[in-house]
């Protein structure tokens, strides 16, 4: 009986599993799909009046560029650095404009690379009235050497109209070949490299012949050969030995770092002192350091100074000649011993007189 009773149990407890299970869907009445009404609503757009209508599609139209412009779609704009922003300097836009722009501006490799073409051009040039040799320099962009150089002028006051000069299209002089010449031997001399030596006169060989004709460029004439081709030369004022330069030195009295604004030459008191150029007497007088002194006024800018004279010869105003007599030397103002102090200015700095002097 009780194995009956448990056996019911079993058979009705497992019973379920061979019955199908049904599931009941309750939806709220609210729920319920509703049957359409009269009017269609189907379109977002059908209640707006066609102003308004065109109004919005605007108004999205510009969202949707100013979206645009917060958000640039050109794969650069990842790559821009972050910048400074001046207070009165470039806006952002035009920052960024010119970072973008550099990535199509850049040159090629080859056009940075490439070198430009070494080749001498001359034109002719005839000289007209008013015209001066450093006036045509600067027409042309050269610098003065370059014209009287190619042109071998030995005095540029005798510049006559009519002329016809050589004008080249760079700055450098004309050089024949003498016997026992060497490339590097020019190089040297007037400082050009043996590359452009090669390239501007298109030479194949180091090999020299004499009178070949090369194109120095760069070069330039000395200080001393152009200057007495533009007629700035002096004369030594005085006979005498030079006892101190143009230049930075210790002072004999103080021993201090100055610079000594001339020459120094030494010689017996009451030697002869001449103008070193023609010229007018600007001023005499005397000075504690440099003593009894003159000055002597060229024109074109230049002045000479005589100092620690014995003896004056000429007066405030006179007109001088090139090496005419204007004193004696000898010991006055702040010296060691008799000796004669000469100095040249160029518009009103002191220069180094031996660049000048014959």
């Amino acid at each position: 009986m009780l194995v009956s009773s448990l056996h019911q149990r079993v058979e009705k407890r497992n019973s379920h599993k061979s019955r199908p299970v049904s599931f009941k869907l309750i939806v709220h009445p609210k729920l319920m799909p509703q049957k359409p009404r009269n009017k269609d609503h189907s379109s977002l757009f059908h209640k707006l009046p066609q102003k308004r209508l065109i109004a919005l599609i605007i108004s999205l139209t510009l969202v949707a560029v100013l979206v645009s412009l917060c958000f640039p779609i050109f794969p650069q704009n990842r790559e821009l650095k972050e910048f400074d922003f001046p207070e009165q300097d470039k806006t952002m836009v035009s920052l960024l404009q010119d970072e973008l722009s550099s990535y199509y501006t850049q040159p090629e490799p080859e056009q940075i690379m490439s070198p430009p073409l070494k080749n001498l051009k001359t034109i002719v040039y005839k000289v007209k009235k008013g015209d001066s040799l450093s006036g045509i320099a600067q027409k042309y962009k050269l610098n003065i050497g370059t014209i009287i150089g190619f042109n071998n002028i030995r005095n540029a006051r005798s510049l006559v109209i009519g002329t016809t000069l050589t004008i080249p299209n760079y700055n450098g002089l004309l050089y024949t070949v003498k016997q026992g010449d060497s490339l590097s031997m020019i190089s040297n001399k007037y400082d050009v490299s043996l590359n452009n030596l090669l390239d501007w006169n298109h030479l194949d060989t180091s090999v020299l012949t004499k009178g070949q004709q090369l194109f120095l460029p760069g070069a330039t004439l000395s200080a001393k050969e152009l200057n007495g081709i533009l007629g700035h030369l002096f004369i030594s004022p005085t006979r005498g030995r030079l006892t101190s330069g143009f230049g930075w030195r210790n002072s004999p009295f103080t021993g201090r770092r100055e610079l000594h604004r001339g020459i120094d030459l030494a010689n017996v008191p009451g030697t002869s002192v001449f103008a070193s150029r023609a010229g007018k007497v600007s001023k005499i007088g005397y000075d504690h350091i440099y003593g009894n002194f003159i000055i002597i006024s060229h024109g074109d800018g230049f002045h000479t100074l005589y100092g620690h004279l014995k003896r004056i010869l000429v007066s405030k105003g006179k007109i001088v000649a090139q090496g005419q007599r204007i004193g004696f030397m000898g010991a006055t103002g702040l010296v060691t011993g008799p000796h004669l102090h000469f100095s040249i200015f160029k518009n009103g700095k002191a220069i180094n007189p031996l660049i000048y002097l014959k």
